[in-house]
C-alpha cells in the first residue's frame, strides 16, 4: 500500500494541500477484530484536497 501527499505554499499565509491514500488501490485487511477473528477490509483509493490559511 502506498500513499502520496503534498502541499504548495503561495503568498505569506496560504497553502494548497492534496493527496491520494491507497495509491495502488490494494484490497487488503486493515485490521483483525479481537473477538470473533473477523477482518475489516481496507478502504479503496481515496483523494483529499484543501486550502489552508496560516496566521
Amino acid at each position: 500500500m502506498a500513499d502520496f501527499s503534498g502541499e504548495w505554499q503561495f503568498g505569506r499565509h496560504w497553502r494548497v494541500l492534496g493527496g491520494v491514500s491507497n495509491l495502488t488501490d490494494l484490497r487488503c485487511c486493515s485490521r483483525v477484530l479481537l473477538f470473533g477473528g473477523m477482518t475489516e477490509p481496507a478502504l479503496g483509493r481515496q483523494f483529499h484536497a484543501g486550502i489552508a490559511y496560516d496566521l
